[in-house]
């Protein structure tokens, strides 16, 4: 309803398009805050519930074995190879200012993380100039500790991105519902997002990962806590019972309980 990068034609836009709208599904309250503003039709909230299209899970060596092999990455100007001897972030989607990449990568220069196993895999295309991006890894020297694929992922290698990946990462400024954290859902990895727009009502502190400030310390904290006192599986049985909310069933009921099916009559969808 309300673009997270402003224009001036945005708001006559959403009241032109509200207009002839009998009812509204808000996946986040956020949203319907934002419906509310142009409108006070009936509007249910009921969460986005998880992209299930890529596929079962996959054993982490075999994705990064795929990802070598298929997929090859690049970060900065040569090749580089994923190994089971580190542990993966993974930074995932549409690479814009309102989604905080230069947050994350200021987070993982962070004197304790260089100490650690760890490089950051990001993977989406860059909708705005990349070199602000690639500035902060020249300044900080994380060539060979982050690893670039920007540019689009086929829905058949989505699967190998994730089940790679320890952590899903989504450090924004701004944000309504993500669709990344539900694929990070159905594959059952823990998150980290920042406590900006819906993100706080999806993933919750301490079971499906970490809420976060959108600054690169709290980001950094919250990271080195991930990977120096948590297993690969402490958030696994409290992912487990978190992503029934989002369960299709779930969703269709809501909306079904909500706007009853329109009574079909006995001449309709025959022509006549």
């Amino acid at each position: 309803m309300i673009p997270h990068e402003k224009r001036f034609f945005d708001t006559p836009f959403s009241k032109y398009f509200v207009k002839p709208i009998d009812a509204f599904v808000a996946m986040s309250q956020s949203v319907k805050n934002d419906v509310r503003k142009f409108s006070q039709k009936p509007c249910i909230l009921t969460p986005h519930p998880m992209f299930d299209n890529f596929g079962t899970a996959i054993s982490r060596d075999e994705a990064l074995q795929k990802m070598n092999v298929s997929s090859p990455v690049i970060a900065s100007e040569t090749k580089q190879s994923l190994s089971s001897d580190f542990r993966y972030l993974l930074y995932f989607g549409f690479i814009r200012h309102y989604k905080g990449l230069d947050l994350l990568l200021e987070a993982f220069a962070d004197e304790r993380l260089k100490k650690l196993p760890v490089k950051l895999i990001v993977s989406g295309e860059f909708y705005e100039d990349s070199k602000p991006y690639f500035d902060i890894i020249d300044k900080h020297n994380l060539h060979d500790r982050i690893v670039l694929k920007t540019e689009f992922v086929p829905d058949a290698d989505v699967a190998n991105f994730f089940c790679s990946a320890d952590l899903v990462t989504l450090p924004y400024r701004d944000a309504t519902q993500s669709g990344v954290t539900q694929i990070a859902y159905h594959f059952e990895k823990p998150m980290l997002v920042t406590n900006v727009g819906g993100l706080p009502e999806i993933v919750t502190d301490g079971k499906s990962g970490y809420v976060v400030t959108p600054n690169a310390q709290a980001i950094a904290d919250a990271l080195v806590d991930f990977f120096e006192t948590k297993n690969p599986d402490f958030f696994t049985k409290t992912l487990q019972e978190e992503r029934l909310r989002f369960e299709w069933s779930a969703f269709t009921k809501a909306v079904e309980e909500s706007f009853p099916r329109r009574r079909e009559s006995p001449n309709e969808g025959n022509g006549q």
